[in-house]
C-alpha cells in the first residue's frame, strides 16, 4: 500500500557521526507517538541522507503529500534561504506531489517547557 502522506524532519547536518543519529531518534520517537504517521528525516548537508534524496525515495514510495519539519531553533539563513530552495527544487523536480513547510521549532511554547524542566532537574536536590 502506498503511503500518501510523509512528515520529513530536515536539520543541518554534522560532521559528527553522534550528533546525526540524534535526527534519527526524534524521528523514530515521533513515528512511535504517531503510527498513523510515516516519518523520515535527512540533513540539509555534510551528512546523508539529504533532503533530495529522501524526498524522492518518498515519492518513489507513492507519497502524495510531503510535510517538511526543519529542526531549527532560529530562522537563520537556512531557513530562509536553504530550506526553500531545496523545497522548490523538490517540487519542480516531483510537480505531482505537494511539498509544505511548517514553522521551524524557533519559540514554541513547548520549547519553554522543556527549557524549565530541564534547569529544574538541576535544581533538584
Amino acid at each position: 500500500m502506498a503511503v500518501e502522506r510523509v512528515i520529513l524532519i530536515v536539520d543541518h547536518g554534522s560532521r559528527r557521526p553522534e550528533a546525526n543519529e540524534a535526527i534519527g531518534r526524534v524521528a523514530a520517537a515521533v513515528q512511535t507517538r504517531r503510527p498513523d504517521l510515516t516519518v523520515r528525516w535527512a540533513h540539509m548537508e555534510i551528512a546523508p541522507p539529504f533532503v533530495p534524496d529522501v524526498i524522492a525515495d518518498c515519492v518513489a514510495g507513492g507519497a502524495q503529500e510531503i510535510i517538511v519539519q526543519p529542526f531549527f531553533l532560529a530562522d537563520g539563513r537556512h531557513l530562509t534561504e536553504t530550506i526553500p530552495e531545496l523545497v522548490e527544487a523538490a517540487r519542480r523536480q516531483h510537480p505531482q506531489i505537494t511539498i509544505r513547510v511548517t514553522p521551524h521549532l524557533g519559540e514554541h511554547d513547548g520549547l519553554v517547557g522543556i527549557v524549565l524542566d530541564r534547569v529544574d532537574a538541576l535544581m533538584a536536590p
